[in-house]
């Protein structure tokens, strides 16, 4: 969905709800309802169906529950991110529910917990060359990688426990997320 920012034609909102489900991990129960199945196949990402082309792409999430296990949301440097590459700054970038530790490419979290209900959001900006990233709407970080050395940019997350569900409907627009 394309939507117009502002009066400057130039600059375009693409929002994403459309993640590839050809990884048999993966899969829609619902319409906008993301399932993983499997025992403990956590090696296994879900991407984006397309790079994040717009000059603002804004990717959002619902979490319906993860199972009493955690989650990885962010951006990837390919459509093809493996186990183990959400730990690599060069490949992607997004944020850990787990973890609080410092990393290259993004600030500092204090505390960092996720909950079902919890939204997550990541606003790839290419006019301010910056990533945003949200929980229920509010900024919580900005990462610190050049956008221009990630392109093409996928949304990707690794769900990290069978039976968690992930909402992909459309929950906040744009101009509803905070940077206060």
């Amino acid at each position: 969905m394309l939507s117009r920012l502002g009066s400057k034609l130039t600059k375009y909102v693409c929002t994403v709800n459309t993640w590839d489900t050809t990884n048999k991990t993966y899969y829609y129960t619902a319409p906008h309802v993301l399932k993983k199945s499997g025992s403990y196949e956590y090696i296994d990402a879900v991407l984006s169906q397309e790079a994040l082309t717009a000059d603002i792409s804004y990717v959002q999430v619902k979490v319906i529950t993860l199972n009493g296990g955690s989650m990885f949301f962010g951006l990837s440097k390919n459509n093809d991110a493996g186990f183990y590459d959400y730990t690599y700054p060069s490949k992607t970038m997004g944020m850990l529910s787990y973890d609080t530790r410092s990393t290259e490419f993004c600030t500092v979290l204090q505390t960092f917990e996720i909950d079902d209900g919890d939204l997550l959001g990541v606003v790839v900006d290419k006019t301010k060359n910056e990533q945003r990233f949200y929980v229920n709407g509010k900024l919580v970080m900005i990462g610190k990688r050049d956008i221009s050395k990630m392109e093409p940019i996928y949304a990707v997350m690794w769900l990290f426990e069978s039976d968690s569900e992930i909402g992909t409907d459309y929950y906040l627009s744009y101009s509803e997320l905070r940077n206060d």
